[in-house]
């Protein structure tokens, strides 16, 4: 099972503790038991990984080395230094040699400072047991007789953690400051990061920052550069709807227009003509009564008497000379419609004057009278031969 990196950023508080045989004090090592706690990112280790130890010397090359396989619990473990699988025995000599301890876990390793000799260690166990001969005891040092404690960091520390940088999960931490504003630049944003969801609906993203494509405003179901409609568009426009100037268009048949959709504020002024009147269509209804219609705009003997009003004919109506005898109904002109001296003698119909039409007081001159002899012998009036 690979460790999840960077294992440089593990947690290691360790702890030595030196078992030896009184008989092989000065000969040699039996084992050096050491006490760790490892964390990554994740948190405690736990489960079975691969361990390496190696004592490297001041030029940190490797002196010794053995292999363990070894069980976390929580981020705990102890193993035997020299209780492994090596070569070479673990003696006095090569942990006097040694200047560093190096830990390998599954391929990821953290390099301890040897401060003092295995000798120095021995020396400082004895300082703080009870008696040198306690000291020399497995498990013998107590907690309290160690000097100089370490700080264990444990899962419910609760003092104050100063570190030159943390690394991993900080999703638990409070009261961390956020981004100032305008901080995340360009170079902080990992390409294909921003998502639409990430784009404010009032973002108003100009044009000139949009990088559009041919086949991207086809995909969009907009009309690319080829079929886009200009003034001179000679193709087929499909639409839902047309709003606008429509007065351009031609060959649209009636059966296009709904039944009652042209109404009066859809068309033109003068724009509908007689070709789009139906004979027989206009009645005196859509007349206005200040229409003031000419007679020149009326056709030649389309004016009836039923058309005409009673007494809407007046003097000046009729034109001078042209009211004749046959308009003039029979017994229609009284004596109060003939002006002074009007009748002449071509006027007066021969032998329609009776005696009754002149007056008593005529009194005709004989110049104007047409008489014969035999006129006046009827008269009893005797003539010229017989006077």
């Amino acid at each position: 099972m690979k460790l999840p990196r960077p294992f440089s950023a593990l947690l290691l508080c360790f702890f030595l503790f030196v078992t030896i045989s009184t008989r092989l004090l000065w000969a040699s090592v039996d084992t050096i038991q050491f006490s760790a706690f490892l964390t990554n990112t994740a948190g405690p280790l736990n489960g079975s990984y691969p361990l390496t130890v190696q004592l490297l010397n001041a030029a940190k090359s490797m002196v010794w080395q053995e292999t363990h396989t070894q069980v976390f619990s929580n981020g705990s473990f102890t193993i035997p230094i020299g209780g492994g699988a090596h070569t070479t025995p673990l003696t006095p000599a090569l942990v006097k040699e040694a200047s560093y301890l190096q830990i390998n876990v599954d391929g990821e390793s953290v390099l301890l400072t040897f401060t003092s000799s295995f000798y120095t260690m021995l020396a400082q166990q004895a300082d703080n047991a009870t008696t040198a001969n306690v000291a020399l005891v497995a498990n013998s040092v107590t907690w309290d007789n160690i000097t100089s404690k370490p700080t264990i960091i444990t899962s419910n520390y609760t003092g104050t953690l100063t570190a030159t940088a943390f690394v991993g999960d900080g999703s638990g931490l409070t009261s961390v400051s956020g981004l100032a504003a305008d901080s995340v630049t360009t170079a902080k944003i990992i390409d294909g990061t921003i998502l639409g969801s990430d784009i404010s609906p009032s973002a108003a993203i100009p044009f000139s920052k949009l990088s559009i494509a041919k086949s991207d405003i086809t995909g969009l179901g907009i009309a690319d550069a080829s079929t886009a409609v200009t003034s001179n568009y000679s193709g087929t426009v499909t639409a839902t709807s047309f709003v606008g100037d429509g007065s351009g268009l031609t060959g649209i048949a009636a059966s296009s227009i709904s039944a009652g959709g042209v109404t009066t504020i859809k068309l033109a002024d003068n724009a509908v003509t007689a070709a789009k009147i139906a004979n027989a269509t206009i009645t005196a209804t859509q007349i206005s009564s200040n229409a003031g219609i000419l007679g020149t705009q009326l056709a030649d003997n389309t004016l009836t008497s039923t058309q005409i009003a009673t007494d809407a004919i007046t003097t000046i109506k009729i034109l001078d000379g042209n009211v004749t005898t046959s308009k003039i109904a029979d017994m229609a002109i009284t004596e109060s419609k003939i002006a002074t001296d009007s009748i002449t003698t071509s006027k007066i119909l021969d032998g329609t004057i009776m005696s009754d039409d002149i007056s008593s007081v005529a009194a005709i001159p004989f110049s104007k009278l047409s008489i014969v002899k035999s006129d006046i012998t009827g008269l009893g009036v005797a003539d010229a031969t017989t006077a």
